[in-house]
């Protein structure tokens, strides 16, 4: 097998959603999926520790997303 190094990925990927999110700041005009993604990951992080957040955050944010989704028309 050819053998594959992951070295410096994990640097790649936070650069990714570091200029993902900022990109999203700069062209939306509502900041509020920012937002809230900011503050459950950050809420999450203390509650579940800094290993174990990513999944309920991502789960708890994208609830959030949708029920507000359900209640706004985008036409």
């Amino acid at each position: 097998m050819i053998p594959f190094d992951l070295t410096g990925i994990d640097f790649c990927m936070t650069a990714l959603f570091i200029i993902i999110f900022m990109d999203q700041l700069e062209k939306n005009k509502d900041h509020f999926p920012a937002v809230v993604g900011i503050v459950i990951a950050i809420i999450c992080s203390i509650v579940f520790g800094s290993q174990n957040f990513m999944f309920p955050s991502l789960i708890i944010s994208s609830m959030i997303l949708l029920v507000k989704q359900g209640g706004t028309s985008y036409e």
